[in-house]
């Protein structure tokens, strides 16, 4: 049996019954399994501060996947969907890879029919990412270059406001 990843089936608005509109789509880069449950539990919180029942489409895809060229244009689509791009890692590697990076400002760059806003889920071993983060800062100068709304939850708290 043959499955694609992620599922295309939802990637279409017009594939979606109508009572299962979404409000938020979300593609998330993730650098590992820790990134994406850590993004994966901010994303739930996000929806559940919804009292209305936030309809979130979220796409996952790992570093891995948007560093080979053919993956990353498989993910194209999903991205330029997106209206909030989460770029999650967990762990000590104190920068983002200069693929993802460029993946970012070449993401970012394409035309869009609705607005976007970024957001960095940056985690240690020992808690979120301080503000002066080299990854931090690297995405926070992509998404504002892009004039894209920036959020690094962990360090500001700052990403209830998107509900």
């Amino acid at each position: 049996m043959k499955t694609t990843f992620p599922p295309t089936a939802a990637l279409d608005r017009a594939d979606a019954p109508s009572d299962a509109a979404v409000d938020l789509n979300v593609f998330l880069a993730y650098e590992n399994l820790a990134a994406a449950l850590r993004a994966a539990e901010m994303l739930a919180a996000l929806g559940r501060k919804d009292p209305a029942g936030l309809a979130v489409q979220l796409s996952p895809w790992s570093f891995a996947a948007l560093e080979d060229p053919q993956w990353s244009a498989q993910a194209a689509p999903y991205a330029a969907r997106a209206h909030l791009i989460v770029i999650a890692a967990f762990g000590a590697v104190p920068r983002l890879s200069a693929v993802i990076e460029g993946w970012l400002q070449t993401c970012l760059a394409q035309p869009r029919d609705d607005s976007l806003a970024v957001a960095a889920f940056f985690h240690r071993h020992d808690g979120p990412d301080a503000g002066d983060s080299p990854r931090l800062r690297s995405v926070q100068r992509l998404a504002h270059e892009a004039g894209c709304a920036f959020f690094a939850p962990g360090v500001t708290g700052e990403i209830a406001c998107l509900v």
